[in-house]
């Protein structure tokens, strides 16, 4: 793992090529302007020098970044003497597959400095992995970054490691949320696309069953983020590389979970159609992937109140679940390695709620919110949304206003916007009762967005 000094002058050098590029001058003219060597700029750009505080102030006055440049190399200086940094997070554009992330940090003053970093910086420094400590090693960051230099040199271990990394970030996602892991699975996902296009045909059919896997996580990521249109454009790029794979576990599942993405956009018909293609063909389909199925049409069946439809489907998934085996055959998307009774019961106490069966709706969301680990913020969030919905369903106002307080505080915590529209409706639901203080108040921040 890189240090905090050798990010900091990853940073400082990035920001310089970034602004330097953009205003148009090579090395030699920025070097010129401001009487200072341009090889000497070329390595501070690779994060292998840092000039002069005097030279930095130039460039600053030459590129027109105020005092950017001078904060960063601040920064450098006292990374170089020990001391923490400030603290760090990483944004990306919503959609496609962009080369850079933009890591923003947060300085003592209140100011936000934001500086964008290339996929190759970002591994090059350990750089957004450091908001995930222990995923990677120094063996692994030399390992990855010679692969990019030299991608038709990819091995097995490349491949292993990021197999790896994935596990451990749905594991991940259950505390963090989208907020800060969706930059560190969306640089992974571009770096595995640029090794895969570049290596050779054994690596390439070895590395796009994976990159089907971190596609498909992307976009469940932008899901949890509210972002519809890339979580669903990520899932088509999954669906497709499933379909290069010749992985019909991974094809079958990401019909799942484009029925997902419809049923959350309230699209009813289009979540039953994808969850029911999924069952069609369902000889060499893991058991538990039909299962899913089963209960995600479900939930397609539920939102139209119609009970007599969703019923037989949520016994289905249980009689699949019960005759499943307990390890899922290698390569299954791993989400289907944490599924069982426990999900389903969960997924069918929304069926319940949506069909009016309240009373047992809200007896499973207490339990189930009563059984997550300590740490589990994002889903905790998650299950209070679905709890305080239930609530309002039921006239129970304090409790939906209290419940839905916490849970909503838990979400932008998280960066979970999936939660926070779930709570979406208590603005229309609890309307009647803004007199309460705690009712008010829970309208007016899902009204403006303000932390609370």
């Amino acid at each position: 793992m890189a240090d905090a000094s050798e990010l900091a002058r990853t940073m400082f050098g990035a920001a310089l090529r970034a602004h330097r590029t953009q205003a148009r001058m090579s090395l030699r003219e920025l070097g010129r302007a401001i009487h200072y060597d341009h090889s000497r700029l070329s390595r501070a750009e690779h994060g292998e020098h840092l000039p002069a505080l005097d030279y930095v102030r130039s460039m600053d006055a030459a590129l027109g970044t105020g005092d950017l440049l001078t904060t960063l190399h601040r920064l450098a200086e006292q990374a170089d003497q020990g001391r923490t940094p400030p603290p760090a997070r990483a944004v990306v554009p919503s959609e496609g597959d962009p080369p850079t992330a933009t890591v923003e940090l947060r300085l003592p003053d209140g100011r936000v400095i934001r500086v964008p970093l290339s996929r190759r910086d970002l591994l090059a420094a350990g750089g957004l992995m450091a908001m995930l400590p222990g995923l990677l090693n120094p063996d692994e960051i030399d390992r990855l970054h010679r692969a990019i230099d030299r991608p038709r040199q990819v091995d097995d271990r490349v491949a292993g490691y990021f197999e790896r990394l994935l596990a451990e970030h749905y594991t991940a996602d259950k505390m963090l949320g989208p907020a800060d892991l969706l930059p560190v699975v969306h640089t992974q996902f571009a770096t595995l696309d640029q090794l895969r296009r570049e290596s050779t045909p054994r690596m390439r059919a070895l590395l796009t069953p994976i990159q089907a896997h971190y596609a498909e996580m992307v976009g469940w990521l932008h899901q949890d983020a509210g972002n519809t249109h890339s979580a669903m454009w990520y899932s088509d790029r999954a669906a497709e590389l499933a379909q290069i794979a010749g992985d019909r576990q991974m094809a079958a599942y990401m019909l799942i979970r484009k029925s997902n993405i419809a049923y959350r956009a309230g699209d009813a018909a289009r979540a039953t159609d994808l969850a029911a293609a999924a069952q069609h063909n369902p000889d060499g389909i893991d058991t538990k992937i039909l299962a899913l199925a089963s209960q995600q049409e479900a939930r397609g069946w539920a939102i139209t109140g119609n009970y007599d439809r969703c019923q037989p489907k949520l016994d289905n998934a249980a009689q699949l679940l019960a005759a499943a085996g307990t390890d899922p055959p290698p390569g299954v998307p791993a989400y289907i390695h944490h599924y069982g009774t426990d999900t389903l019961e969960d997924q069918a106490a929304t069926c319940l709620r949506d069909v009016g069966r309240i009373d047992q709706a809200i007896t499973i969301y207490q339990r189930k919110i009563d059984e997550l680990p300590a740490g589990y913020d994002r889903d905790r969030g998650y299950r209070m949304a679905k709890l305080a919905i239930a609530y309002a369903h039921d006239h129970q106002v304090h409790e939906a206003a209290t419940v839905g307080l916490q849970a909503l505080t838990l979400a932008r915590q998280t960066g979970s916007v999936r939660t926070e529209n779930e709570l979406r409706p208590l603005t229309t639901m609890l309307t009647a009762w803004r007199s309460d203080a705690e009712v008010a108040t829970l309208i007016e921040a899902l009204r403006s967005g303000d932390l609370i």
